[in-house]
């Protein structure tokens, strides 16, 4: 994970150069797993273009399933609804037990507990690679 510590933000990004909290989802897949998630339906865009939460929204009917917070574990992607929002509008992805990793505007990326975003889950999906057998 403390490779990703060092990551500032920067809106629509999706490489060690800078993320936003999307950006970090696909970045972290990419890395960590070897799974492309641009390659499922955005297969004109780089890793440079513009992406966002309701891009992973229309990408999670294809390549992910809903999950629950009660079996929720490490890649799951959770989606957030922040402030009056009526759709997420922040992103994250499990890094470990009970923790994710997500960027903010202020501290680039960061691991944060889940536990203290708990309330304004959205939503929390798996890849279907990452399905038990």
């Amino acid at each position: 994970m403390l490779k990703y510590n060092s990551i500032p933000y920067r809106w629509g990004g999706c490489t060690f150069k800078g993320c936003d909290c999307y950006g970090i989802i696909l970045l972290y897949f990419r890395e960590e797993l070897g799974i492309d998630l641009l390659n499922y339906k955005y297969k004109d865009l780089t890793h440079e273009d513009v992406i966002d939460s309701r891009m992973f929204a229309e990408n999670a009917c294809n390549e992910f399933v809903k999950a629950g917070l009660k079996n929720i574990q490490q890649y799951d992607v959770v989606l957030f609804r922040c402030d009056g929002q009526r759709f997420p509008g922040h992103t994250g992805v499990m890094s470990g037990k009970y923790k994710f990793l997500h960027t903010t505007k202020k501290h680039g990326a960061a691991v944060t507990r889940l536990s203290l975003w708990k309330d304004k889950i959205y939503g929390i999906y798996r890849h279907k690679s990452l399905m038990e057998a």
